[in-house]
């Protein structure tokens, strides 16, 4: 098959691909180049938030989205790095400087490195004019395929700030130390449990899965406990270092920005704070960790933790307060083969689930609602989800897809032939429809409560055909 990118743009994106090797910290050893790249992030980010003004949720979204993938690919060119040793943190001007520089090289890379990916897919045309490269239109505006994918998580409204929030940052300036350059925080099990406490909302509108529900290791209530102790253990470090800057520490409190602890250590701390066995939270610090689990491609979104030299776990704050755990828990569960099978064993609560969650819905009690195999038609798709207004003699048939929205765009890709597939259904089913509408419309006209073999098979009535395909996320 033709390459569907010209050589003379294969030229341009070698030497896009290989721009950040000119950078210094490049040739720094690995960890202490990869410490300065997240305290860099963290400086950033709360620097964004002093000059954002008041919270735009949708806005606020889609600069985090954007700043995280940014850091991934910043994370990714740090593995060409020429070796590793002992991590360094003391300040360094020039080290500040080659970390502002190559996140900002990254920022600048995203854009390229989704057209190219795209365009190699022959899902969009590149042509070079001059020094830049342009790209059709990947996409129309209203393509209905494509929305944002809350590989973080997503605040549709700001919450009014309460009192036990206020209470809580006011603990924190309490338990906090400013020394010239450097910023500590307190943490002891009655504070850190007071802030998941005070957190519980809004950690809980992150997770919906049963907490029942298993991976080889642990369930995804453990999981949700310990992600709960490590959002509280980053957001009091994160506020204290707003504090800290506030207070004129020296640097911005660069050095003390991200929060490093040797592996045992972490899992004892969120051993204890999320009362969860010790085997479950290793398991869990295991499958967050940068490349654990022997992923390839990784991204700091969904393993958040990274490895340094001697066994040290950097976490940079402000990526545990953005991201959202439990997609990203089923797509680094889908990413490793063993847990890819015990994903897959779900597949059946899956539908359940989301059947009972969209007939939850507002507006949904008025109609009877059907699911199942059409009798006497091997050849049709089943029905996902018919609901039926017998008031106004009118079904809506529902084809249900679950699936996990892609956080990179080979990933969007994907995702559209499993959309193709479901229109395909879905357009199968409205066949049948069509040529035998009188025996849908006339079960559901003279028995109200019928089953399913006389839903299909009663033969008089009359039906008026309005058929639209929608696509929407629940």
């Amino acid at each position: 098959m033709a390459d569907p990118v010209s050589p003379e743009l294969r030229h341009v994106e070698v030497a896009l691909d290989t721009e950040h090797l000119e950078n210094p910290l490049l040739s720094m050893e690995r960890s202490t180049a990869i410490w300065n790249l997240l305290s860099i992030f963290e400086e950033q980010t709360i620097g964004e938030l002093f000059a954002a003004g008041p919270p735009k949720p949708q806005a606020d979204f889609g600069r985090r989205n954007f700043s995280v993938n940014a850091l991934k690919h910043a994370l990714r060119w740090l593995d060409d790095c020429p070796s590793d040793g002992p991590l360094q943190t003391g300040f360094s001007q020039d080290r500040v400087e080659a970390a502002y520089t190559l996140l900002q090289l990254a920022h600048k890379y995203e854009p390229f490195a989704t057209v190219y990916t795209t365009a190699s897919q022959a899902a969009c045309d590149l042509s070079l004019d001059g020094d830049h490269v342009d790209a059709e239109p990947i996409h129309e505006q209203k393509d209905p395929r494509y929305y944002a994918y809350n590989r973080l998580s997503v605040i549709k409204h700001v919450p009014a700030v309460n009192a036990a929030e206020v209470e809580e940052f006011l603990e924190t300036a309490d338990r906090m130390r400013v020394n010239k350059e450097r910023f500590t925080v307190k943490l002891d099990p009655a504070y850190v449990k007071k802030l998941m406490k005070a957190q519980a909302e809004k950690i809980g509108g992150l997770f919906e899965l049963p907490g029942d529900w298993e991976t080889t290791r642990y369930t995804y209530g453990a999981f949700k406990m310990v992600f709960a102790a490590l959002y509280a253990m980053c957001a009091a470090r994160f506020r204290a270092h707003v504090i800290a800057i506030r207070k004129g520490v020296l640097h911005n409190g660069y050095r003390d920005g991200v929060l490093l602890a040797p592996r045992q250590d972490l899992t004892t701390l969120l051993t204890r704070y999320a009362q969860v066995s010790s085997s479950e939270v290793t398991a869990i610090v295991e499958d967050l960790t940068y490349k654990g689990r022997g992923i390839k491609n990784p991204d700091p979104a969904l393993q958040p933790i990274v490895e340094l030299h001697g066994d040290c776990l950097a976490i940079a704050p402000s990526v545990i307060l953005s991201v959202s755990p439990e997609r990203n828990l089923c797509v680094l569960m889908n990413r490793i083969p063993d847990e890819k099978k015990q994903y897959a064993s779900l597949v059946h609560e899956k539908e359940e689930l989301q059947r009972k969650e969209f007939l939850a819905s507002p507006g949904c009690a008025r109609y009877r609602s059907w699911a199942g195999s059409v009798p006497g038609r091997p050849d049709l798709p089943d029905v996902d989800l018919a609901l039926v207004d017998d008031e106004s003699k009118t079904v809506l048939i529902c084809e249900l897809k679950w699936f996990i929205g892609p956080d990179e765009v080979r990933e969007v890709l994907d995702r559209n032939k499993d959309l193709e597939e479901g229109i395909r259904e879905a357009r199968a089913l409205e066949d049948a429809f069509e040529t035998d509408a009188p025996v849908y419309m006339s079960a559901w006209e003279q028995a109200p409560h019928t089953d399913a073999s006389q839903l299909w098979f009663s033969k008089t009535g009359s039906a008026r055909r309005e058929y639209r395909r929608p696509m929407f996320r629940s």
